[in-house]
């Protein structure tokens, strides 16, 4: 994975973050990181998607993993930003407990929640464009 791949820049206690459709990419990705425990983490879940958080160097990151044959078998790509938008909440979450934020402002909870969304879509989008494209009717 190149350093292009995690999406970034965040808000400054956001963790940077990242989205994974392939297993075999994730699991590159944690061995480039130098994680001993690379074998161990699971790809994905039985609810279709999950984060993983870790720290390495000095930086908190976020790998949220979604099985693709899982989110083809969707019947929309609506229930996967569904999915995103839950792996989103839980990344705040996790910034919000870093900051010891007991009551964060009701509005930046919603932006940054929104941001992270907009960027896991988007990155979605540019996943699964190139499977696509060859189907993709032209108007």
């Amino acid at each position: 994975m190149a350093a292009d791949d995690w999406l970034f820049p965040q808000p400054p206690i956001v963790p940077k973050f990242s989205l994974f459709l392939d297993e075999d990419r994730f699991r590159r990705e944690l061995r480039r990181l130098r994680l001993s425990f690379w074998r161990d983490v699971q790809f994905g879940s039985p609810n279709g998607a999950q984060v993983l958080f870790l720290e390495h160097k000095s930086d908190h990151l976020a790998i949220v993993s979604v099985d693709r044959k899982m989110a083809k078998s969707r019947p929309c790509r609506v229930e996967v930003y569904g999915l995103l938008v839950h792996e989103a909440v839980h990344i705040w979450q996790h910034a919000r407990d870093r900051m010891k934020e007991k009551n964060p402002g009701g509005e930046h909870e919603a932006y940054t929640v929104q941001h992270i969304a907009q960027a896991l879509m988007h990155r979605y989008d540019e996943l699964v464009a190139p499977a696509r494209r060859g189907t993709r009717k032209e108007p």
